[in-house]
């Protein structure tokens, strides 16, 4: 239950920044438009996954690994704080029924996020397609569209000629897409799609290319920070030591991880450490860069596979150190 409140206190801080108490309503209706089974399922989905070594429980590795692959925003404190409260009222060992009502939390704090990110996406597109232009303008600029559609000029489309103009949209619909617009947008089953019915598809049209634009110009700006940071960790992180300090500090991670002293890690001891990381790397991750480490597919890790690996990780943990600052 502490567990629960808990994260009900972080989901109250989301909800401030998030700036409107009506996106956790609107988030909960999402969640629960999923039925209660396949809530279950999805809950029960998440806790399968993150249990990494299948013993019933989650271990404060494992809920940190979970935790960061939500990719939720969660300050340190926010995890210390859930930490602190799952080694005490779980004793350690965070089992389902405790880990239900906090993933339903987080997952509905996930939601919010994603409502007031969209709809800042869309007050954006919004802005930059009509800013300036007084109704009449955007009414004329919806005509035109339509004119340009009505090929035959005979003041309706048939749902062939909104097909190709949906298809034209560059939206890249699928054309099962496309049928439910066209059968949504047909509002009198009549087959001629008029002026009046069109308009409301092409306005949202609009801001869906609109939007898409802008997605891919803030991806390209995100890509071109991260660029950065890595840069500016790495340059950190050679400037803090030596090749040779560098090398032991290495070498003394790689002896922690190996666990039986043999000079190599098998895929368990180098599993375990990238989840000490607390990186957030999900098992499927996980697995892959094990896959990829172990250049000659020998079951072993030795230090020459580790070193860049283990060099990598430790830039992007001085990057991540960098974007919380």
């Amino acid at each position: 239950m502490l567990i629960e409140l808990m994260a009900r206190q972080i989901v109250a801080e989301e909800d401030k920044k998030n700036a409107s108490a009506g996106n956790r309503a609107r988030a909960e209706k999402l969640l629960s438009s999923l039925g209660k089974e396949d809530l279950e399922k999805n809950l029960t989905s998440m806790f399968e996954s993150a249990d990494a070594d299948h013993n019933g429980y989650l271990d404060p590795s494992e809920l940190v690994t979970c935790l960061h692959s939500m990719k939720l925003g969660l300050t340190t404190n926010d995890i210390n704080m859930i930490l602190s409260n799952v080694m005490t009222t779980a004793d350690g060992k965070l089992r389902y029924q405790q880990f239900a009502p906090l993933a339903y939390e987080l997952l509905t704090a996930q939601l919010q996020r994603d409502i007031s990110n969209e709809d800042s996406l869309r007050a954006e597109a919004e802005s930059r397609l009509f800013k300036g232009k007084s109704p009449k303008e955007v009414e004329d600029m919806v005509k035109r569209v339509f004119t340009s559609a009505d090929k035959a000029g005979r003041g309706y489309l048939s749902p062939e000629e909104l097909y190709v103009c949906m298809v034209s949209s560059g939206l890249g619909l699928t054309h099962d897409e496309i049928m439910d617009v066209i059968e949504a947008t047909d509002t009198d089953h009549n087959n001629m799609i008029d002026l009046e019915e069109f308009t409301p598809v092409c306005y949202e049209l609009a801001l869906e290319v609109a939007m898409r634009e802008i997605k891919a110009q803030m991806a390209a700006e995100a890509e071109g920070a991260d660029d950065s940071r890595r840069k500016r960790a790495e340059d950190y992180l050679l400037q803090q030591m030596s090749r040779e300090e560098l090398l032991a500090a290495l070498a003394a991670v790689f002896e922690k991880a190996d666990k039986d002293g043999s000079g190599f890690l098998d895929r368990a001891e180098f599993a375990t450490c990238l989840q000490d990381t607390a990186l957030g790397f999900s098992p499927d991750q996980i697995g892959f860069i094990i896959k990829a480490t172990d250049a000659n597919d020998d079951g072993s890790i030795d230090f020459q596979e580790f070193a860049p690996v283990c060099f990598d990780m430790l830039v992007t943990m001085i990057a991540k150190e960098m974007e919380d600052e």
